[in-house]
C-alpha cells in the first residue's frame, strides 16, 4: 500500500523508549480490508522497525480492521536500541491492500507504553476435568479463571454442570458465554437474529441461576464468525476503464449483478456495484471510474454472515464486550483500551504449547506489558488434539503462579481485565520523549512511573 513518511518527528534517544505503541485505524469497510498496518521508525537515515498489530481472526481467513493498538520493544531492533540522541522519523501505511484501496489512519505514537503483563485463563466446553482437576489446582495457586458457558452442556451431571459452575462462580471465577447455546458454529444459524437468540439463551439461563459476572464476554465457537467461504469473491488482475461506468476485462466469469466493485479510484461513498454483466468481457458499474487499468475485486456482500456483520451484531445488539478467537498470536496491548479488537481477542491454546513455548509467550508479555488469554478444554493424562496433558498443565500453572507471586505479572478474569482496560484511553499529562524534542512533536511517551503501574 501507499506509505506516508515524516522524516523528523523529533530528536531523542530511542533506546530509552522501552515499549513503543501506536494506534492504527484500518477502517471498518470489510470489502477493503487490509493485510496489515505498517508503522516503521526511521533512525540513522534508514527505516528500521516498528510496532506490529497482528491480524484479528483466522476463520476462514485473517483480516485486520478497525482501530487497533500495535506495539514493539526497542530491543527488537539493534538500531533503535543503540544509545544516543538524534533525529527520528516515521513511515506509515497499509500493506497487502491491492486492489482494496485501503485508507489507513494513525495516531498516538507512544514511547514507554508498557505496563505489567496480565494473563487470563479460560476453559471451553464445560469439561468435567476443568472442575475436578484445574479448579482445585488453580485455587491453591491463587490463579482465577473463567469458563465459557454452554447452556445445553450445563445440565449434564457428568460435565462441568450448573452446581459446579455455581461453586466456582462463588469462588471468583468468571462465567463467560459460548457464542451459541448448543456450541454449534454461530454462522450456521441462518440469520443474525437466530444466532443472537441462541446467545441470549445462554445469558438467560446463566442469569436465572444467579450467574451474571462475565456474561458480556465469551468466545466464538470454532473461532468462526462468518460463512465459510464468507461470500462469492472474484479477483480480476487487470480491469480497464475509460472514464465511464463501463469496464472491460479478459473474463467476467463469476461476476453477477449486485456485487460490489472494489479497487483503486472506484467510488466507495456510496459503494459501487455491478449494474449488469454485458458480455464475457464487459461489465457496467453504478459509478464512473477514471481512465486506468488496475486490479479490481467483485464481492457479494449480501450474505447474512458476510465479514463483520456477526461481530458488529453481537457487540451493538447483544451487548458483548470481549469475544475470544482461536488465533494464537500471543498477547495484545490493551493498556490504553481494546479499540475494535474487543470482538476478536487472541486466544492461545495451552494444549498446543510446550512449557518452553508457554514461558516464551509470558516473557514477551512481560517485556511489552501485554494482556494474554490462554484457553484449553479437558485436562487428561497424555493430552489430545484440543486437550491439555495433566502434568504439562500443572507445570504451566506453577510457572504462572511463580511469576505472579514475584510481581512480574497479574492473573485476572476477563471481567477484571475489561473493568481495568475496557474504557481506557491514551493517558493525559504525558511527558516529552527522553532527551530533547521540539515543541509540537507528536511522538510522546508516558512517564517512567506509568511504565510499571501498580497491580490492579
Amino acid at each position: 500500500g501507499a506509505t506516508a513518511t515524516k522524516n523528523n518527528i523529533g530528536s531523542f534517544d530511542t533506546s530509552l523508549l522501552g515499549t513503543i505503541a501506536v494506534l492504527g485505524d484500518a477502517g471498518m469497510d470489510a470489502g477493503r480490508q487490509t493485510g496489515d498496518l505498517a508503522v516503521v521508525l526511521k533512525r540513522f537515515g534508514a527505516l528500521q522497525a516498528g510496532p506490529s498489530f497482528g491480524t484479528m481472526y483466522e476463520t476462514p481467513s485473517p483480516i485486520l480492521m478497525g482501530k487497533l493498538w500495535g506495539c514493539m520493544h526497542v530491543s527488537d531492533n539493534a538500531a533503535l536500541s543503540s544509545p544516543g540522541g538524534g533525529t527520528v522519523g516515521v513511515a506509515v501505511g497499509p500493506t497487502g491492500d491491492i486492489p482494496h484501496s485501503k485508507v489507513a489512519k494513525f495516531d498516538a505514537l507512544l514511547g514507554k507504553a508498557g505496563g505489567r503483563a496480565t494473563v487470563a485463563i479460560v476453559f471451553d466446553d464445560l469439561k468435567p476435568t476443568q472442575y475436578s482437576f484445574a479448579y482445585p489446582l488453580m485455587k491453591s495457586l491463587g490463579i482465577p479463571a473463567g469458563v465459557n458457558f454452554v447452556g445445553t452442556t450445563s445440565s449434564n451431571s457428568s460435565a462441568f454442570d450448573m452446581p459446579r459452575i455455581k461453586e466456582t462462580y462463588a469462588d471468583g471465577w468468571d462465567v463467560n458465554l459460548d457464542s451459541t447455546f448448543n456450541d454449534n458454529i454461530t454462522a450456521t444459524f441462518g440469520t443474525l437474529a437466530a444466532a443472537g437468540a441462541s446467545l441470549q439463551q445462554n445469558k438467560d439461563l446463566a442469569a436465572a441461576n444467579g450467574i451474571t459476572r462475565g456474561n458480556e464476554h465469551g468466545c466464538w465457537t470454532g473461532g468462526q464468525i462468518e460463512s465459510n467461504p464468507p461470500s462469492a469473491r472474484v479477483f480480476v488482475a487487470s480491469v480497464t476503464s475509460s472514464g465511464t461506468a463501463v469496464v472491460t476485462m479478459s473474463s467476467t466469469s463469476g461476476i453477477v449483478a449486485g456485487m460490489r466493485a472494489i479497487g483503486h479510484n472506484v467510488p466507495n461513498s456510496p459503494i459501487t456495484t455491478v449494474v449488469s454483466v454485458d458480455s464475457s468481457t464487459q461489465v457496467t458499474l453504478s459509478a464512473n471510474v477514471p481512465s486506468q487499468t488496475k486490479p479490481m475485486k467483485f464481492e457479494d456482500t449480501s450474505p447474512e454472515f458476510y465479514t463483520m456483520k456477526l461481530p458488529v451484531y453481537y457487540r451493538d445488539v447483544m451487548g458483548m464486550k470481549l469475544m475470544r478467537t482461536t488465533r494464537a498470536q500471543g498477547g495484545m496491548h490493551t493498556r490504553f483500551g481494546f479499540g475494535d479488537r474487543g470482538m476478536f481477542v487472541f486466544g492461545n491454546a495451552l494444549h498446543s504449547l510446550t512449557l518452553a513455548q508457554f514461558k516464551t509467550v509470558l516473557d514477551r508479555a512481560e517485556l511489552l506489558g501485554l494482556t494474554v488469554i490462554f484457553y484449553t478444554h479437558s485436562i487428561i493424562p497424555g493430552g489430545a488434539a484440543v486437550d491439555s496433558d495433566t502434568q504439562l498443565f500443572t507445570d504451566q500453572m506453577n510457572e504462572l503462579a511463580s511469576r505472579q507471586n514475584a510481581g512480574r505479572l497479574d492473573c485476572m478474569t476477563l471481567s477484571q481485565i475489561w473493568a481495568r482496560d475496557g474504557g481506557a484511553s491514551v493517558p493525559t499529562g504525558l511527558l516529552p520523549p527522553p532527551t530533547v524534542a521540539p515543541t509540537g512533536v507528536s511522538f510522546v511517551s508516558a512517564s517512567a512511573a506509568n511504565d510499571t503501574p501498580a497491580a490492579p
